[in-house]
């Protein structure tokens, strides 16, 4: 059964360019009136934004050549170019990736090259800048549509600290695609040296090529390394220099930057924007540098060896003089600290104790190496809570610590959380045996959580089943029982796992049984499914080998018969009423409530729309500047044996020609 993957935005494969951020104002309305037959493209210097019509900009097929539509189909960029562009996204399209070709919605174009990168302008559009041999990698990048929005914004959270800043035109290096954990994020710089200059809005240079990068300005100052070397230093707008002979600088905050000299890598100086030192700390590195952008910086104890206290922007020190051993790790807006005597706490941003240093251990437990506190995001259909849980240690004894609060919601009483809190549910042992626990300490039962038995959450709920010896049921977090106990059936496919109990709708439960044990069953050794009120009645007929709640529907797979190959499907809404008038091969799940047959998409709501030639044309997933959601944004590809045949609207107008 096909699923969409996780959004990802496109990057595109082009090797030795410029990496392309389009964090652009919001889109203007209106639009000028349109020629017949649409823009006929033209390149410019400058690159404009303009108004585009009511839905955006679709890429628009004509006959073997691609231009551009709005949704009503009426052209307005004249198809001429043989590849097929990308959608408008914040004002702008790609229309070609070789060279980097970026478009208005005047049919405007502007190109670059090798030695011509596109930049930003100062107000808000793209120019040309020169730039001396250096080798970039375009992207679309900093990007995200809004769960219950239409069109794409600026990503405010976008990681990246080599283009994060005000906007203006700042040296970049080449980069290569590292996904990080929200869509439309992308870090990582290439790791050979390279030669950055520092050059203005316009593009005038205002340094030489001497720097291995170059930082956005922040307060009116860029850090910048020079090539060849480890030398660190702080930019003004002017280009020059502040600071000479630094192992390590940060940003200007407030006038006050930190740095380490060279020459005394493991002294601290908090100076001015003027370069000058204005107190001196001895450090052995760890904890030394802001803790506070701006206002808060911690620093090494000249005196006493490994110990290091918080001070001010103008280093008068906090807390007392308190002093710490460690300070590590910071999560949800919170930092680790740990006292010289091994305790350890939770400390937020004020410098307040939100879980005070009374553990023997907070961490973030170990599975298979890698800090484990939440399942993939893109699992689960609805986040009703916060999941960014530590396991706790006092007195030797074990629980879990809520990150944003500070509260230890399963008391420190077990011998060991064997599996952490996730979405609601953590199983911890005591005395030689294991119970499955909810986010308030309470436990549910008595039994496990098997590896095929991920939470389920809708409806602001989540549900999980649990194992206890060789039956299983399902329970909800307040520790209610939602079905009777089942015996555990195999699943032949994956000998390590089973067919688990899983929430349906108004109360339903689906379950699986051997079909050995069901009268009219169908195929001897696989499962049966059937969907069971609480008290144990079915309310299908015993013909199914798996069913599924999807997005207000159940999809529901035949039990085949001896010898055959492949699946068919029904589908029923949550009222278990049919919604085809034959089982198909294919069935997909996509976000927003919609499945696919393949030739035909549907909505819980009861919205069909179908292509307009089944016997060739199909709706895909797509990963690109469309969000996943089908019809998001009134648009939704369809593919013709694999080639793209164009968009097709909502209200099931096709944006194409065949000539």
């Amino acid at each position: 059964m096909c699923r969409p993957r996780p959004f990802a935005l496109f990057v595109l494969p082009v090797p030795g360019w410029l990496l392309v951020l389009l964090l652009l104002a919001s889109a203007t309305t209106g639009q000028a009136q349109v020629p017949p037959g649409g823009y006929i493209p033209r390149p410019v210097k400058h690159l404009a934004r303009v108004p585009e019509p009511p839905g955006g900009l679709v890429p628009y097929r004509k006959g073997k050549l691609w231009g551009y539509s709005d949704t009503t189909g009426r052209l307005v960029v004249k198809p001429v170019f043989e590849r097929e562009p990308w959608p408008f996204a914040l004002g702008f399209g790609t229309v070609s990736p070789k060279p980097l070709t970026l478009i208005n919605a005047r049919g405007e174009l502007i190109r670059a090259s090798r030695r011509r990168a596109i930049g930003f302008a100062p107000k808000g559009g793209f120019a040309l800048v020169s730039r001396r041999g250096v080798g970039f990698r375009p992207a679309v990048s900093g990007l995200r549509y809004p769960r219950d929005g239409r069109v794409a914004v600026i990503d405010t959270q976008w990681l990246s600290p080599r283009n994060r800043g005000d906007g203006r035109l700042s040296p970049t290096r080449g980069a290569r695609r590292k996904h990080s954990s929200l869509p439309g994020k992308f870090l990582a710089l290439y790791d050979e040296y390279e030669r950055e200059a520092l050059t203005n809005e316009h593009g005038r240079r205002l340094t030489d090529y001497k720097y291995t990068y170059i930082t956005p300005f922040h307060e009116g100052f860029a850090v910048a390394t020079r090539t060849g070397g480890r030398t660190t230093v702080l930019l003004n707008r002017q280009g020059r220099e502040i600071t000479r002979g630094s192992a390590s600088a940060s940003p200007v905050f407030h006038n006050r930057a930190l740095r380490s000299p060279y020459a005394e890598p493991t002294q601290l100086d908090l100076i001015d924007s003027t370069g000058q030192v204005l107190q001196t700390f001895g450090t052995t590195g760890g904890a030394a540098g802001w803790f506070v952008d701006g206002e808060v910086f911690s620093a090494r104890s000249p005196y006493k060896q490994g110990l290091f206290r918080f001070y001010d922007r103008n280093g008068q020190v906090l807390l007392g003089g308190q002093e710490f051993r460690r300070s590590d790790r910071p999560w949800n807006n919170r930092r680790w600290m740990q006292f010289p005597d091994g305790k350890e706490g939770l400390m937020n941003r004020q410098l307040q104790w939100v879980a005070p240093p009374e553990y023997e251990a907070l961490y973030y437990p170990l599975i298979n190496g890698s800090r484990v506190h939440t399942l993939d995001i893109y699992q689960i259909r609805d986040f009703p809570h916060d999941t960014a849980y530590l396991v706790a240690r006092r007195d030797n004894r074990y629980g879990q610590l809520a990150v944003a609060s500070g509260q230890l919601v399963i008391p420190a009483r077990y011998d060991t959380i064997v599996s952490p809190l996730t979405l609601g549910f953590a199983v911890a042992q005591r005395g030689g045996q294991s119970y499955v626990v909810n986010r308030r300490g309470q436990e549910i039962s008595p039994g496990s959580i098997p590896r095929s038995s991920y939470p389920d959450c809708r409806d602001g709920v989540c549900r999980v089943g649990i194992v206890r010896g060789d039956q299983v049921a399902l329970f909800d977090e307040t520790g209610q029982q939602l079905c009777p106990w089942q015996a555990i059936v195999p699943n032949p496919a994956h000998l390590q796992f089973q067919y688990m109990p899983q929430a349906g709708y108004d109360g339903l439960v689906v379950i699986y049984r051997n079909p050995a044990l069901v009268e009219g069953a169908s195929r001897e050794g696989s499962p049966s499914a059937n969907l069971i009120t609480r008290d144990g009645r079915p309310q299908l007929p015993w013909r199914y080998e798996y069913i599924s709640a999807w997005n207000g529907f159940y999809a529901l797979r035949l039990c085949q018969k001896p010898g055959s190959t492949g699946s068919k499907w029904e589908v029923y809404d949550r009222q278990l009423r049919p919604l085809l008038a034959h089982p198909v091969d294919n069935l997909n799940d996509f976000p927003g409530g919609w499945l696919s047959t393949g030739t035909e998409m549907f909505h819980a709501s009861g919205r069909r729309i179908a292509v307009p030639d089944a016997t060739r044309q199909r709706f895909q997933a797509v990963s690109e500047l469309l969000p996943m959601e089908p019809f998001a944004n009134d648009i939704w590809p369809v593919y013709d044996y694999g080639n793209r045949t164009g968009y097709l609207t909502i209200h099931g107008r096709a944006l194409w020609e065949n000539e």
